[in-house]
This record gives C-alpha cells, sequence and structure tokens, in this order.
C-alpha cells in the first residue's frame, strides 16, 4: 500500500513492568511503517520507568503521578499525532498485522470512524487459552444488548472524533471503555476485520471482588441513564431504551458475582432486568425468570458456587485443557 496515515498507538501503564516489554514490542514489530507509541507511566511504583529508559528514542514515553486509566488514556489522546489511533493495554499485544489491517480497512471505507478485530486469549505466561470472535458491528445490537462488542485489544478509531466525544469519561472506573465505544458508535459506523489482530491476557488479578463488583454493576446503571438522557439519540436508538436497561440490569447483576455479601444487589438487578424486558420477546422473559429465580436462592446457591470455583481452579492448575476453559470464562469480566 502507498505511504499511509500515522497511525497512534496509547498505552497506559501502572505496575505492569514485567508485562510491559511484550506490549512494547508487539507494537515495535508491527508492519506496517507509520506507527507512534505513547506509553504513559500513571504513576507506578516497580520498575516501569527503567523499562520505559530503554526503549529512548524508539517510542514516547510520559509519566505523572496515579490519575487513573480514563485520565491517563485521556491525556495520550491529548499527544497523538495521529489520523488513527489505537489503547492498548500494558498486559495485551498486537499481532504483526493489525496496524496495516486496520488502516486497510479505514482506507478501502471512508465513512468507518473505527475498526476492530478478533483476539486470541492468552494466560498470565503467555500460553494460548482460548480465542473471542467478535460480532459483526451493528448498533442496534451493541445498544439493545448493553454489550462492549467494539472493543477490545486491536481496536482503532478515526482522531476526528475525538472532536465530538472528547475522550474516555473519568466518572467510570470499570466501564469507561464502553461509554466511550457507545459514543463513537454514534459518531458513525464501525466494521470487523475478520482476523486475530490481538491477545488479550487473562491473569488472577482481574478477579473481581465484592466492593469492586458492586460499583461496577453501578456503573452500568449510570451508564444507561447518561446515554439515554443524550438529547439527539436517533430515534431508532431511543425506541431500544426498554431492552438496553433491561441488559443493563443483566450486566449489573453479572458484576455483583455470587458472594454473599452481593447475593441480594444480585437478586435485586435481576428482578429489575425481568421487569424492564419488553413482553414480546419470550425467550428473554424466560431467561431472565430462570436467572432471577437462580438469584433468588443466593444465600444457598452462593457457598456452593465459590467452593465449586475454588474446587475448578484447583483441577485448572493440573489439567491445561480444563486451564483454557476456567481462562475463557474469567475472560468474560472484562469484555
Amino acid at each position: 500500500m502507498s505511504v499511509g496515515p500515522l497511525v497512534t498507538i496509547v498505552t497506559p501503564a501502572y505496575n505492569r513492568a514485567d508485562l510491559l516489554v511484550e506490549t512494547i514490542e508487539s507494537v515495535l514489530a508491527q508492519d506496517y511503517p507509520r506507527v507512534e507509541l505513547i506509553v504513559l507511566d500513571d504513576g507506578s511504583t516497580d520498575h516501569t520507568p527503567e523499562v520505559l529508559a530503554r526503549y529512548a528514542g524508539r517510542l514516547r514515553a510520559y509519566a505523572h503521578a496515579n490519575m487513573g486509566e480514563s485520565r491517563t488514556v485521556n491525556r495520550g489522546f491529548s499527544l497523538a499525532a495521529g489520523e488513527v489511533v489505537g489503547v492498548l493495554s500494558s498486559d495485551d499485544t498486537l499481532e504483526p498485522h493489525a496496524v496495516r489491517a486496520a488502516v486497510e480497512r479505514l482506507e478501502a471505507a471512508p465513512a468507518l470512524v473505527g475498526v476492530y478485530g478478533d483476539w486470541a486469549l492468552m494466560d498470565l505466561a503467555g500460553r494460548p487459552c482460548g480465542h473471542v470472535t467478535a460480532p459483526e458491528f451493528d448498533l442496534g445490537r451493541m445498544v439493545a444488548g448493553f454489550m462492549n462488542f467494539p472493543a477490545g485489544p486491536g481496536a482503532f478509531f478515526r482522531r476526528r472524533v475525538l472532536e465530538v466525544v472528547q475522550g474516555r469519561d473519568p466518572a467510570f472506573r470499570y466501564i469507561a471503555d464502553f461509554d466511550f465505544w457507545l459514543r463513537v458508535a454514534l459518531t458513525g459506523p464501525l466494521a470487523r476485520v475478520p482476523s486475530t489482530v490481538a491477545r488479550y491476557r487473562v491473569h488472577g488479578a482481574q478477579a473481581t471482588l465484592a466492593e469492586a463488583g458492586l460499583a461496577m454493576a453501578a456503573e452500568y446503571l449510570r451508564l444507561a441513564d447518561k446515554f439515554f438522557a443524550m438529547p439527539d439519540l436517533p430515534a431508532a436508538v431511543r425506541e431500544l431504551e426498554a431492552p438496553a436497561r433491561s441488559c443493563a440490569y443483566l450486566q449489573a447483576a453479572t458484576a455483583c458475582g455470587f458472594s454473599r455479601a452481593t447475593w441480594l444487589p444480585r437478586l435485586r438487578y435481576n428482578l429489575l432486568a425481568l421487569g424492564q424486558c419488553p413482553r414480546d420477546d419470550p425467550p428473554a422473559l424466560l431467561w431472565r425468570a430462570a436467572l432471577l429465580a437462580r438469584s433468588a436462592l443466593g444465600p444457598a446457591v452462593g457457598p456452593l458456587d465459590t467452593a465449586l470455583r475454588r474446587a475448578r481452579d484447583r483441577l485448572a492448575d493440573r489439567s491445561p485443557r480444563l486451564r483454557r476453559v476456567v481462562l475463557r470464562l474469567r475472560a468474560r469480566d472484562r469484555r
């Protein structure tokens, strides 16, 4: 292809020095010639500064006091010189063709505002443990199902959309990327690149604690309120509010997990999901009723579920095949 646009990749880094090298190397190994990597050290207390010093002249590195991922990413957006921008977490990696595939797709369809692809799953040691095939883009499906499927490692957008969406909203700690992509999707169409463009790392540090689960659950509901309060929503999107709010409650219930401390909120969210579900969708109603029944047994099911999960994790340590299944299940939390 002819000389294409400059592509900026923003990587926020916080205490991931041992994994950051692999992330950086995957960007530097791109087969597309015009890539700018910006790594922002968000107040790390490990040896992240030493890692970045080794790449002086090969990337743009910045450091600041800890201010959270959203503000760090937004700083990266403000520093980006590229016409195309992507965010890559400090523990994920890109396949060598990822940037080229994104640029080719964007260049072939000027109306597109962003692209994304499929990604492989890997464990902490970098061993493959699964694969995620992203669905084709459908704004209605994204909104009605309250699904963050355009996001993920290897997603890119045209820098000009930042003039409209302004970057990530720091009010969201756990689902700021979902809020961001919802707003990006309202500015124009996105498209899937039909190939595996990145690897996403699944590891124990991503386990959700009860307090964090409750906070994440609340964010799903605040995001639904924020989204449907937007005054310029297309009529076809606004008509999806009932199923979207029902799915937002389902996401909130899932975020709560199965701990004894969160079973009552989980029960409430499942009840609200059933109440918001359109009555002309029997399969969805049946599914929500089943989830409600299960959460109603929370005090009994919770400890049993926890015990089974612990047993599952112990077995996973002995069986590579079961380990792959377990890591796929854990990966759902981030999507």
